[in-house]
Parts: C-alpha cells; structure tokens; sequence
C-alpha cells in the first residue's frame, strides 16, 4: 500500500509539474498513435486474404507508408508557419485517421497502395507542428524533461498493440485447434457410423 501510495503521489507530482494544454497535447498524440498501433498488426493478415498477395507485396506496402513520413515531415515544417500549429496538428490527426479508415473500403490493390502513401504523409505532417507546440508551451528547463512524459505514450502504445496481437494470436491459435480437434472428432464419428452400417457376411 505504501508503494502504490509514493506512485500516486509521483504520478500526481509529475502532472501538476506540467501544464495542462500539454497533457491535452499528449492525450491526442496517444489516442491517435494507439489506434495506428492497434491496427497495422492486422493489416499483414487483412491483405492477403483481402487481396490474396503474398507478404513481399505487404512488405512494399509498408515500406510505402514508412518511406512517406520523410516528405510529409518536410511538408508539415513548411506547412506550419502558414496555417498554424493547431490547426495544422488536427488537419493531421483526421487526415491521417480517414486515409487509414478508406483503407477497408478499397476494392483495388492499386487504390491501396495510393492510401499507403497518402496516410503515410498525414501521419507525420503533423509531427513538426506537435514538436513546436511543446516548445511553445514548456519553459526551456522543462524541455529535456518532457522526453520521459511526452516519449511514454507512444512506449505505451507499443506495450498496449503487442499485448492485444499476442491475446489476438492466442485467441485465433485456440480457435483453430478447437476447429480441427471438432473435425477429427466428426470423421471419426462418420468413420464409426460406416462401420456399424456397413452388411455382415454371413460365414
């Protein structure tokens, strides 16, 4: 009880030691990352069976969307002086959120690729204007510090999504044992009915 009392109370001292748009800040920029991070584990297994390619197809697809942080980054520090670092963090935020939802309704392999490269861009446009805003809302003493509360949400996003895929792998190992146990138990039973139905010869 002590020791979850001292980490109530450094937990509580950590949040009053940072203001309160920050944490806005960085509720946002968890909720958006858990949902990439909850999802694109799936993904391998939704393309192959949607598209029937092989994981080559699904490893350049990927390496699409990695690739693409690189302008999209570059476009995100020319695009936030203009349009302004809130605006431009929340165009990303639903941007990258609706080219990720499109991506179950394409009926191509092609328009994938296309939405590959395009959530790509979103997902780091942003990421200039999110660095600038905790500049803008932390004193320069509090700048270093950040990188341990601001840099847990998405280790924490990490743990969340491996911890899900491994229940999930689980779950879909179980449920195919279960299938198979369920059919040898079927074709025994078919096998033990022919069997039984089957004319004696009388000697």
């Amino acid at each position: 009880m002590q020791y979850l009392a001292r980490q109530q109370r450094k937990a509580g001292d950590l949040y009053r030691e940072f203001p309160k748009p920050y944490w806005t800040l960085v509720m946002a920029t968890f909720i958006d990352r858990l949902g990439g991070a909850l999802l694109f584990p799936f993904f391998a297994l939704y393309l192959t069976d949607r598209f029937q390619i092989g994981m080559s197809e699904v490893g350049l697809l990927f390496a699409i969307w990695s690739l693409a942080a690189f302008p999209g980054s570059l476009l995100g520090g020319a695009l936030a002086d203009r349009m302004g670092r809130k605006y431009l963090l929340i165009f990303s935020l639903l941007a990258s959120s609706l080219s990720t939802l499109a991506m179950g309704f394409v009926s191509s392999l092609q328009a994938f690729y296309v939405l590959a490269l395009v959530s790509g861009v979103f997902t780091e446009v942003g990421g200039p204007a999110y660095n600038a805003m905790v500049a803008d809302l932390l004193p320069e003493r509090q700048r270093a510090q950040r990188d341990g509360a601001g840099n847990a949400a998405p280790r924490l996003c990490n743990k969340i999504a491996q911890s899900e895929t491994d229940d999930r792998a689980d779950g879909e190992s179980e449920h195919k044992k279960g299938k198979a146990e369920n059919l040898e138990a079927e074709e025994a039973e078919g096998y033990a009915g022919e069997q039984g139905n089957r004319p004696r010869i009388k000697q």
